[in-house]
């Protein structure tokens, strides 16, 4: 009941916690695209850490061209990817007239000395522990950054996916009622209500089956593990099942 209870809570949390806002080629490339998202973000960073959001940095000549262009290229090309637009976007900028390559560089400079200036006044007022906990933070978003990409890069290589709990199967086996309620966390808890009480029977059988589901995809997964193992990409393998000397190199 206790572990049906932490699962419950567990689906509230992936159902309402906020979206993590990566910062992906179409927002690094086409900051228009995305200025508001990436804004919504970060005012969501510093308000969590309590300390005033930090000067936003000026985009770079070609994306201030990008910025400009990106109408008319998705006009033309509504089909291509966003990648795509910007090799076409940057054979546009080799070619562009130097009158508007020159009043972009000039509007770049003149907006990142005012940045600068701004950063420092911004640095100055922020007390030691605003700064530390910024630190933090911003090593803890790297981190994060990177397991996604070791988890990505798993994805890629052909991890056995982790079958579903017990709970989650049940869950799953009621998304037909989940109209029925205005929100994600009143179905959730709802059906959270109906575990605790479902017949030992079903229940059992749920449980069974999810024990069945996990046995064979542990092995599943230690086979892929040493796959993965051999072929070098010791990253993307649990730490429990590395050799002693790959576990040295990982650490290094």
């Amino acid at each position: 009941m206790i572990f049906a209870k932490m699962q419950g809570n567990f689906v509230l949390k992936l159902g309402f916690s906020p979206s993590h806002i990566q910062l992906s080629l179409r927002q690094r490339l086409l900051p228009l695209c995305a200025q508001q998202t990436c804004a919504a973000h970060k005012q969501s960073f510093y308000d969590k850490l309590n300390v005033p959001p930090k000067p936003k940095k000026p985009m770079s000549p070609f994306l201030m061209f990008m910025a400009q262009i990106r109408p008319t290229l998705n006009k033309e090309y509504p089909e291509k990817k966003i990648t795509e637009l910007v090799k076409i976007g940057s054979e546009r900028w080799a070619n562009v007239d130097s009158k508007l390559r020159d009043q972009l560089t000039q509007q770049y400079k003149e907006e990142i000395i005012n940045y600068n200036k701004l950063k420092t006044e911004y640095e100055s007022k922020l007390s030691p522990e605003d700064k530390e906990k910024i630190k933090r933070a911003e090593l803890h978003s790297l981190d994060l950054k990177e397991q996604r990409k070791t988890k990505q890069k798993s994805k890629e290589l052909g991890k056995p996916k982790r079958p579903m709990t017990a709970f989650m199967k049940y869950l799953t086996s009621r998304v037909s009622e989940r109209n029925k309620y205005t929100e994600h966390k009143e179905w959730v808890r709802s059906v959270s209500q109906e575990w605790k009480t479902l017949n030992p029977q079903i229940k059992a059988k749920l449980e069974t089956e999810t024990k069945q589901d996990f046995e064979s995809w542990n092995h599943e997964l230690k086979k892929w593990e040493e796959k993965m193992i051999k072929e070098g990409n010791v990253d993307v393998v649990r730490s429990s099942s590395l050799p002693p000397l790959s576990k040295t190199k990982l650490k290094q």
